[in-house]
């Protein structure tokens, strides 16, 4: 399965993010040395991010379509 891309660099290094009060156990902790989990706080709100990635920073969401740049314009 394809990982999926972050939308401002465009690297493929990325990794879910998991809010809340997680239990840290030793897997956990493995998944976010090895960078594939990242941990958002424990504010959880109906908009936040879904993706981070591990390259630029940049936290993202994929359960929410993003527009197009040729979607912003009227043609």
């Amino acid at each position: 399965m394809p990982r999926i891309k972050c939308p401002n660099c465009k690297s493929s290094n990325t990794c879910r993010i998991l809010y809340g009060l997680p239990a840290m156990d030793d897997k956990l902790e493995a998944e976010a040395n090895a960078g594939r989990v990242h941990f958002g706080g424990c504010v959880v709100s109906f908009d936040d991010p879904n993706r981070h990635c591990n390259d630029c920073g940049t936290d993202f969401d994929t359960k929410t379509p993003r527009p197009t740049d040729e979607a912003l314009h009227d043609g």
